[in-house]
């Protein structure tokens, strides 16, 4: 059988009472398949079976999920769902000298070779890489672990080389309603969620949008805020 490239993955949102899902490239093995629910992995022929294996255009994922009673149910709608080709890239057979070369032995074989690749292919695709027109002028690898650790991913302003910036220890960013920075706020430039308390923060702080409450001991000024509540300034 030819192999065509293609993505090795589908994603898909749950649907009401729903629990046949598509996959769209070819499986040799039921084995060859993960099937996430919810970011859980599924165990074949408990949570699901999976149908037309072998065929380039693919087949189905059904779900055989049941409650506590033993009673069928199906995915809760709204639920994340991801089937992904997940071949072990090893080779089974071995060809004996004398011995018998058969087409459909070594059709797979080479079937499971380009399969192999549309899989790797795909998880190129999903990572962080740069673009072909890019024209990396350095190491693009990561700091190493001990430099990284607790630290922001950033890049060289000069070089485009990746960094490890600033620890996010609680200052410096702010994300969501509630949180609180301390230290020093060095002419940032950001957004901050309503009800953000600043503490003992100093120099500018400025573009921000929402309400911020408790701004106290400022040395400075703010500036382009849309809301200010409380404190002292």
């Amino acid at each position: 059988m030819t192999v065509t490239a293609n993505t090795t993955r589908n994603d898909y949102t749950a649907g009401n009472n729903q629990n046949v899902y598509s996959y769209t490239f070819q499986l040799n093995d039921a084995t060859d398949v993960t099937v996430l629910l919810g970011g859980v992995v599924q165990t074949l022929n408990t949570h699901y079976t999976v149908q037309n294996v072998g065929v380039g255009s693919g087949g189905t994922i059904t779900f055989t999920l049941v409650d506590s009673n033993n009673n069928p149910i199906f995915p809760t709608q709204g639920t994340a769902i991801a089937i992904l080709m997940s071949m072990d890239l090893d080779r089974d057979t071995a060809y004996q000298a004398n011995g018998a070369f058969l087409a459909n032995e070594v059709n797979n074989d080479y079937d499971r070779l380009w399969l192999a690749t549309n899989q790797q292919q795909t998880a190129i695709n999903r990572a962080l890489r740069l673009k072909d027109e890019d024209v990396a002028s350095g190491s693009m690898e990561l700091p190493l672990k001990d430099t990284r650790k607790g630290k922001y991913l950033g890049f060289d302003s000069v070089t485009g080389e990746p960094v490890a910036t600033q620890s996010f220890s609680g200052s410096g960013f702010v994300e969501k309603t509630g949180d609180t920075m301390t230290g020093l706020l060095n002419n940032t430039v950001g957004y901050a969620a309503g009800g953000t308390t600043f503490i003992n923060a100093t120099r500018e702080l400025s573009n921000v949008s929402g309400a911020i409450s408790q701004f106290s001991n400022d040395s400075n000024y703010l500036n382009n805020t849309s809301t200010l509540e409380g404190g002292n300034f």
